[in-house]
């Protein structure tokens, strides 16, 4: 075999057309006589002596010792697909994989692509190979050896240790490669959150996604349902309160339990679970403190939805001035809390208006609007023209004029102007009948 790069200061050796018959021991004994630089130079000339040179996975683990790093790495090039011949079993890959540094590793296991699945066939070999390498590299060895098609068995404990292993770009594509597998690998809520917690926000959602069926399962009390509700993306947290459905019933029995998850959640989250709980808060003992609270933790959306469905609730336990409190955050959502609150007012057995001044001089537009009709009901103020010039505008637009634009604006006028006070709050049955 011919060298194409020779070193005339070897005496008696390798000159040009001698033909090896021991050629890896004439490989090493040249090796020998060069630099760590010239090595380089010499197997990426010489790759098809080097090939035919080293033919057992001990020749090749031997010489990776003598050689510097890139001389490592600039040898696994040489070598091509020989490599394949070279590491025929998982002894010899790990013997190998252990002398040379992570880049070498990577190229080494992309040599070895065709006959990765049967080198790695065990989840604790796929463990020790990825503390090997970079995280770079991670993700092409779980592409390689292609779990979805053969999943290797894994019991959870090995799972976690392999999730904390990888790179956080691996660890998505580790969890979807064993989709298949997540319920029978996370057993319980203290699992899940392990596997959360190492996941980013779009892989927690596929994570979630695929065990959407389970999650009843998985989370059997609030405490969990808290640690898990915190862990998770908005989006995420949506699809657990819908997974639980009616089930969180038995995790959540009191105002004060409500109470203490709904500042966890978007508002999207809270009105999901304000809409499996419905029929069960009305039968709940609520007080003062645990409905205002209920309110300042609700989302707008939120706020509106139990002042509609728990409206009786809500007149034993809270006067105005704790709704506008809890609102003033949202002024947004005060087009639809003037009506609400006029409805509100008008169902109260204390007609007088004047406990409520302060409320309505601090909500403009709307709710003046609604105070001033309010007034006209219950005969505090009387009719006039330049009023209802203001008002008006207001009081036929958004929910305001759902409730009153059906109706003749100067029919209701003029019976208020003619009945007595209990006459009007005739009227106000009818108006509201009309809604």
């Amino acid at each position: 075999m011919e060298l194409n790069r020779t070193n005339s200061a070897i005496p008696g050796l390798l000159n040009q057309g001698v033909i090896w018959q021991n050629a890896y021991d004439h490989l090493l004994e040249h090796l020998a006589w060069l630099s760590p630089y010239d090595h380089i130079d010499f197997l990426s000339h010489n790759k098809e002596l080097v090939q035919n040179a080293i033919s057992t996975p001990n020749q090749l683990h031997f010489l990776l010792t003598r050689l510097s790093l890139q001389a490592q790495f600039t040898l696994i090039l040489a070598l091509e697909s020989k490599v394949e011949s070279l590491i025929v079993d998982w002894h010899s890959l790990l013997a190998t994989m252990d002398v040379i540094w992570p880049k070498s590793r990577a190229l080494l296991l992309n040599r070895l692509s065709q006959n990765l699945e049967q080198l790695i066939v065990n989840p604790v070999y796929l463990l020790k190979i990825l503390q090997l390498i970079w995280p770079d590299s991670q993700v092409n060895v779980l592409n390689l050896i292609a779990l979805r098609k053969n999943p290797l068995m894994y019991n959870t404990s090995l799972f976690l240790t392999t999730l904390r292993t990888l790179s956080p770009s691996a660890r998505g594509l580790f969890c979807n490669l064993l989709k298949s597998q997540m319920n029978r690998l996370i057993k319980n809520a203290e699992d899940l959150i392990g596997v959360l917690k190492l996941l980013r926000s779009e892989e927690q959602l596929a994570l979630v996604d695929g065990l959407y069926y389970d999650l009843p399962l998985l989370i059997k009390n609030k405490e969990e349902l808290k640690k898990i509700i915190a862990t998770l993306p908005l989006k995420g947290q949506c699809d657990v309160m819908s997974s639980l459905g009616g089930t969180i019933n038995k995790m959540i029995t009191n105002p004060s339990e409500i109470n203490q998850i709904l500042p966890l959640l978007s508002f999207k989250a809270q009105h999901i679970l304000l809409h499996a709980l419905k029929h069960h808060m009305k039968h709940w003992v609520w007080d003062e403190k645990q409905s205002c609270l209920l309110l300042n933790n609700l989302s707008p959306m939120g706020q509106f939805f139990v002042l509609q469905s728990m409206k009786e609730l809500f007149n034993r336990t809270l006067t105005p001035m704790h709704i506008y409190s809890a609102k003033q955050r949202a002024s947004h959502v005060k087009e639809q809390l003037a009506a609400e609150c006029l409805l509100y007012l008008m169902d109260k057995k204390q007609n007088s208006t004047a406990r409520y001044a302060f409320f309505f001089s601090k909500v403009p537009h709307k709710i003046e609007a609604a105070t001033w009709l309010l007034n006209l009901l219950t005969k505090q103020t009387r009719y006039k023209e330049e009023d209802y010039a203001i008002h008006r505008p207001y009081l036929q637009s958004g929910r305001l004029g759902q409730i009153f634009n059906t109706l003749s604006m100067q029919n209701i006028f003029s019976t208020i102007q003619h009945k007595t006070l209990s006459a009007g709050m005739e009227s106000r049955i009818d108006l509201r009948r009309s809604c």
